[in-house]
């Protein structure tokens, strides 16, 4: 069984880690952590520790988020 991913509290986008924030773009896209770390070239568990904020993003990971 999968572990639930970490909340994205609503409400103000600025308030939100960086982390949080690419979290909610990507749910905002439909796509699930697995499949957006397919399609960017990332690995999942990478992804994951950016969106929960123990590692910090590249330039080119937000950038990848962005589009």
């Amino acid at each position: 069984m999968g572990r639930k991913e970490n909340p994205v509290p609503a409400g103000d986008p600025s308030s939100l880690s960086v982390g949080g924030r690419l979290r909610q773009l990507r749910r905002g896209h439909g796509f699930g952590l697995g499949d957006l770390a397919a399609r960017l070239g990332y690995s999942k568990p990478y992804l994951s520790a950016v969106e929960n904020g123990t590692a910090k993003p590249s330039d080119a990971v937000v950038a990848a988020y962005a589009n």
